[in-house]
């Protein structure tokens, strides 16, 4: 991949930067291009650094022998209570593990974080990309379920860390 390309993503960046620009005031139009450049740049990392990990993953739980018996979800507020997208993951989790006791607590602004057993399998830059993929459509509360338990059966390491 060259640096020097062009996606239809900064197209429309420019194209908001420039409306903005003319409708508001300069002032404006950066910081619109700002933010969507910002939110751009966290949907590539979001979707480029499980790409490889996923087979991965997979392999570990194959070979796992034990499943967690305690899971601790923190999500904020708006995104993880008020519309459900932390409390879906938690669902997936207890369909996933039925006998673990599975907790789910409020937390800062898009912070998403699992703790598994005392480890943290998701959080960081990573749960924050998470939480944002499941508030935009872009994954499922069961495919970060099923990334968590590979994860949690997985010792050597974590997601987010």
């Amino acid at each position: 991949e060259s640096l020097a390309t062009s996606t239809w993503c900064d197209y429309l960046i420019i194209w908001v930067m420039s409306w903005t620009t003319l409708l508001a005031n300069p002032q404006w139009g950066l910081m619109s291009g700002f933010i969507l450049t910002v939110f751009q740049l966290i949907y590539e990392y979001a979707h480029r650094s499980h790409l490889g990990s996923i087979l991965s993953l997979v392999t570990s739980l194959k070979m796992a022998s034990t499943a967690p018996s305690n899971i601790q979800i923190k999500s904020c507020a708006l995104g993880g209570h008020l519309i459900g997208r932390g409390s879906a993951v938690q669902s997936a989790l207890q369909k996933q593990f039925p006998n673990a006791e599975i907790k789910h607590s409020f937390a800062c602004p898009l912070q998403f974080s699992i703790v598994t057993d005392g480890k943290e399998v998701l959080g960081g830059l990573a749960g924050t990309c998470t939480i944002l993929q499941l508030l935009m459509c872009c994954t499922s509360a069961q495919t970060v379920a099923r990334w968590a338990g590979e994860d949690a059966c997985n010792s050597d390491r974590a997601l987010g860390a």
